[in-house]
């Protein structure tokens, strides 16, 4: 019980890291800075004036993964909130902390997808280079990967085989009564001698 809830509470915690870093990440404008300014997902500053972002397909990408990362931790740790609050009343779900655990990586999927694609745009930019919230999302993404495997050891450690219902036996060959075998004479040991034998029975003398 001890190793479950501790897992439970690592899980979550780990998940909660998660969200507060992609959620930093996606609302700050400091993914890749250059020579006269910085920008993000969603806005381009130089010097004292930000405007939007320019529409370009993989940014596009890259905000909509990173979006839905989010959405998808915050979702996650909410069903890990309900499966800490089952653990402690007694009413542990083992299909709620798999599904914390399914949506937990999923948001890992959705965070690295949108991350290979903010790399892929500007990796080979000669004149920017990527800055603290770039950074910020990347390191949400182990976190969110760890969240989701604390769930899944929680989930193995909760599993225990289903028993039988109360009253029968575990094995019916282990509750069979013990059939005596027949006695053996030595007549009935060979075919060859059961004929004779019944001869000198015959020929006996009755008194």
């Amino acid at each position: 019980m001890g190793v479950k809830r501790s897992l439970q509470s690592a899980g979550l915690s780990l998940g909660v890291l998660a969200n507060i870093l992609v959620v930093l990440a996606t609302a700050t404008d400091f993914w890749s800075r250059f020579s006269d300014g910085h920008n993000g997902l969603w806005r381009m500053c130089r010097k004292n004036s930000c405007t939007k972002a320019s529409c370009e397909t993989m940014l596009a990408v890259t905000a909509a993964c990173v979006v839905l990362a989010a959405g998808s931790g915050l979702v996650a740790t909410v069903l890990g909130v309900r499966v800490l609050h089952a653990s402690l009343n007694g009413n542990l779900i083992p299909p709620r902390g798999r599904n914390a655990c399914l949506v937990f990586f999923l948001s890992a999927l959705l965070l690295l997808t949108g991350m290979v694609g903010y790399t892929a745009r500007d990796v080979w930019k000669l004149d920017s280079f990527f800055s603290w919230s770039y950074f910020t999302a990347w390191l949400a993404l182990p976190f969110s990967i760890l969240a989701g495997s604390k769930a899944q050891g929680e989930i193995l450690t909760s599993f225990q085989p289903p028993e039988g219902p109360p009253g029968l036996p575990s094995s019916p060959s282990s509750q069979r009564p013990a059939v005596p075998s027949p006695p053996l004479s030595s007549c009935s040991r060979d075919s060859k001698v059961t004929q004779p034998c019944r001869t000198m029975d015959s020929q006996s003398p009755s008194f």
